[in-house]
């Protein structure tokens, strides 16, 4: 389903849900949980705990709903949502984390290559936890620069030069 066609089906779920009308979450389910998960497992870096921290988002959508404005950016009061619980998981389990690699338990990547995908993983987990989130957020998540920045409270710009830096060091260290 494209960005735009999810941001529509979503908001109207949104508005459902906030009516009462609770089985339009699988709506929002179906449109974001790999989004939302892409984006909790960038910054957990561990597959247990990113499920973890997704099922919690879910559970804040339903306890926040009465805060979502009808005209709102579905899509990023929903990663937002879950940005929040990742971090809050992140600290409640902040000696327990254990590292994993990004696409490790994850569903497969493009990459089929071991060796590839290993390069693939220890380049991405080079990168700065904000960059990651940069990353993930304009690619699985779909967010525009923009909403990224006002997502992550950092200025538009600078959000465009880490996304471009973030890329160009994955490339070189990629070659």
């Amino acid at each position: 389903m494209n960005r735009l066609t999810c941001e529509l089906h979503c908001n109207r779920a949104l508005c459902k849900i906030s009516e009462g009308d609770l089985s339009a979450l699988t709506v929002v389910y179906d449109c974001m949980a790999r989004r939302m998960f892409a984006l909790a497992l960038s910054i957990l870096k561990n597959y247990a705990d990113a499920e973890d921290a997704t099922q919690d988002a879910f559970l804040k959508v339903l306890q926040s709903i009465g805060t979502y404005r009808k005209d709102g950016n579905a899509m990023a009061w929903l990663l937002s949502i879950t940005r929040n619980a990742a971090i809050d998981l992140m600290r409640k389990r902040k000696d327990s984390i254990s590292v994993e690699t990004f696409f490790g338990d994850a569903e497969p990547s493009e990459c089929k290559d071991p060796a590839e995908r290993l390069a693939l993983e220890e380049a991405f987990m080079s990168l700065e936890q904000e960059d990651r989130e940069i990353l993930t957020l304009k690619i699985y998540g779909g967010l525009k620069f923009r909403e990224i920045s006002d997502q992550m409270g950092l200025p538009l710009t600078t959000v465009q030069k880490r996304y471009q830096r973030a890329l160009q060091k994955l490339k070189t260290q990629l070659r």
